[in-house]
C-alpha cells in the first residue's frame, strides 16, 4: 500500500503547484480587498480567495488521483478498502482459513460421525475474558448431498476494536467422507460486519461465489460482491462493489459510490495477466476519466496515464496525467517523475513536473517531494505513512515571499482533513506570529467537502464540489462563487 500512498500524495503536490499561479499572486499581507466589489456578493480578500481555491486543488487531486497510485501498486491496492470487505483472493483465503479452524475443532471433538440430513453435528460457545471476545461456532452437514455449512459469530469484542458483531457462513462440499479433508471443495461464503456507533463505516456485507478450482481443489476463480454502508460523518452513504477473478489472471472490478444527494461515482478496472490494464470512471457531475497502467510486479517499473474530460467546467477542457516510476527491490524504495498538463477552454495550457522519492526513514515510509516550477516559488512536502492514516507536512514560499504551511491527514477510505495557514513571510512563521488567515477542510473520497476560513475576526463557511465549484458564505448569508482552477 505504500506505493499507492506515494502516488496519492504526489498528485496532491502537483495540484498545489499547479495552483501557485493563483496563490502566488496574493498581496504580502493577504488581506487587501478586491477593487470594484459587487455589493450583492460576499467580499473576500484576495488572500482568502487564494487559500480557498488552493485548498480545493490539494484535497481534490489527492482523491481523484488515488486510483492511479493504487493501480501501479497492484491489484490489492486498487480495490476500495473498508474493514470486513472480501474482495480479493487473499482475503477470501483468509476467511477460508477461519472456517477451516472451526472444522478442525469439530474434528477434535469427535463429532463428525453424528450426521443425518442437514444436521447440526457440532457447535460451541465461548466467552474469553483474555481476548475480550465472545461468540459461537457451528458445523452443519448433509450426508446425502455432501454439502456443509460452517458458521462463526462473534458478538462481543474488546473496547479497542470498532467491531460490535461479525459473522461468517462458509459453504463447502465435504465429499462422501466428512472426516477426509483432501477432497473438500470450498463453494462460497457470506459475511456480515457491524461496527460501533460513531465509526465511519456502519455495516459491511460480503458474498463470494467460487467459480473455478485447480486439480487440488484450491480456489482459482471467484465472483465477489460487497456492500458498505457509511455513517453520518461524510456525504458518502454506500459503496457497492463487484469483482470477477479469473484463473488465467484476468480480473474485472466495478464499483459505485452513492452520496446523500443521490449522485454517484462509478469506476471500472480490468487487469491483464501481464500486469497491465485499463480503467474508466464517471464522476458525480458526469466528468469522465480513463487510462492505462503497467504494474511494478514483473520488472520493477511502473507507469500510468490518465485523461480527464470535464462534463461542464467553466475553465478547463481536460487534464492529462502521467507517471513513471522505478522500484528498487533491495530496499523497496522508489524514484519517479510525474507530469500533469491542464488544457483550458480558452486554449491556454499549463503543466507541472515533480520528482518524488519514497523511502523508509525514522521507522516510517515517507514520500519526499521536491517541486520546481518556473516563476512560482518552491514547494516541499513530506508524507509519513502511519497506521491507519497518512500525515502530510509541507510548505511553499511564493515569489512575493508569502509563506504557506500545509498539514493534513488522509484516512484509509480516501476521506481526510486539510489545514493551510498563510503567513506574510517565513520569518513571521519562524518567530511564532499567528497566521494572517487559515483554512480547514474535511473532504470526501471524491474531492468534495466542507471547510472554514478564519481571517482575523471573520469566519466563512466553504463548500466544495468534486469538479472545483466553490461557494463561500459569510455570517450575514452573503455568498460568493469561486473555482478551484482560478478566481
Amino acid at each position: 500500500m505504500k506505493l499507492f500512498k506515494e502516488f496519492y500524495r504526489i498528485f496532491a503536490a502537483m495540484a498545489i503547484v499547479s495552483l501557485m499561479i493563483v496563490a502566488s499572486g496574493c498581496d504580502q499581507a493577504a488581506t487587501n480587498p478586491d477593487p470594484n466589489p459587487d455589493p450583492n456578493a460576499l467580499q473576500l480578500s484576495k488572500g482568502a480567495k487564494n487559500v480557498t481555491t488552493l485548498g480545493w486543488q490539494t484535497m481534490s487531486q489527492v482523491n481523484t488521483e488515488a486510483q492511479m497510485s493504487e493501480m501501479v501498486a497492484g491489484m490489492d491496492g486498487i480495490v476500495t478498502e473498508a474493514p470486513g470487505m472480501v474482495n480479493s483472493m487473499a482475503k477470501f483465503r483468509r476467511e477460508a482459513r477461519k472456517t477451516d479452524r472451526v472444522y478442525r475443532l469439530a474434528l477434535q471433538a469427535n463429532s463428525l460421525s453424528k450426521t443425518t440430513a442437514d444436521s447440526l453435528i457440532w457447535s460451541e460457545s465461548w466467552d474469553d475474558p483474555v481476548s475480550g471476545t465472545a461468540g459461537r461456532r457451528a458445523l452443519y452437514y448433509d450426508r446425502d448431498t455432501h454439502l456443509g455449512r460452517i458458521y462463526e459469530v462473534i458478538f462481543r469484542f474488546p473496547a479497542s476494536v470498532q467491531l460490535r458483531y461479525d459473522s461468517t457462513e462458509a459453504r463447502i462440499n465435504f465429499g462422501a467422507a466428512l472426516e477426509d479433508s483432501t477432497d473438500d471443495r470450498f463453494l462460497g461464503l457470506n459475511k456480515l460486519s457491524l461496527f460501533r456507533d460513531g465509526f465511519a463505516v456502519e455495516r459491511v456485507e460480503s458474498s463470494v461465489e467460487v467459480t473455478d478450482w485447480d486439480a487440488t481443489n484450491e480456489v482459482t476463480g471467484a465472483i465477489a460482491d460487497n456492500t458498505v454502508n457509511y455513517g453520518d460523518q461524510t456525504e458518502l452513504r454506500q459503496l457497492v462493489q463487484h469483482a470477477e477473478l479469473e484463473p488465467d489472471g484476468h480480473a474485472q472490478f466495478a464499483e459505485t459510490l452513492h452520496y446523500d444527494d443521490n449522485s454517484t461515482k462509478k469506476s471500472n478496472v480490468s487487469f491483464n495477466p501481464n500486469n497491465t490494464g485499463t480503467f474508466s470512471e464517471i464522476w458525480r457531475d458526469g466528468t469522465t476519466a480513463d487510462g492505462t497502467f503497467d504494474l511494478f510486479e514483473d520488472d520493477n517499473h511502473g507507469a500510468i496515464t490518465r485523461t480527464v474530460r470535464f462534463a461542464d467546467h467553466p475553465l478547463l477542457e481536460k487534464l492529462e496525467d502521467s507517471a513513471d516510476f522505478t522500484f528498487n527491490p533491495i530496499d523497496s524504495s522508489s524514484v519517479g517523475v510525474l507530469r500533469e498538463v491542464q488544457f483550458f477552454l480558452n486554449g491556454d495550457i499549463d503543466s507541472t513536473r515533480i520528482r518524488a522519492e519514497n523511502k523508509f526513514e525514522d521507522g516510517f515510509w515517507k514520500d519526499i517531494l521536491a517541486i520546481k516550477t518556473t516563476n512560482d516559488g518552491e514547494t516541499n512536502l513530506v508524507v509519513t505513512h502511519k497506521e491507519g492514516y497518512d500525515e502530510t507536512e509541507g510548505d511553499h514560499i511564493a515569489p512575493d515571499v508569502t509563506y504557506y504551511r500545509f498539514n493534513g491527514k488522509e484516512y484509509e477510505d480516501g476521506s481526510g482533513e486539510l489545514w493551510i495557514d498563510v503567513y506574510t513571510n517565513k520569518a513571521a512563521y519562524d518567530n511564532g506570529e499567528p497566521p494572517v488567515l487559515s483554512l480547514y477542510i474535511r473532504y470526501n473520497p471524491d474531492g468534495s467537502g466542507k471547510g472554514t476560513i478564519t481571517e482575523g475576526d471573520k469566519t466563512y463557511n466553504v463548500r466544495y464540489t468534486a469538479n472545483g465549484e466553490i461557494e463561500v458564505t459569510g455570517d450575514g448569508g452573503k455568498a460568493i462563487s469561486l473555482n478551484g482552477y482560478g478566481n
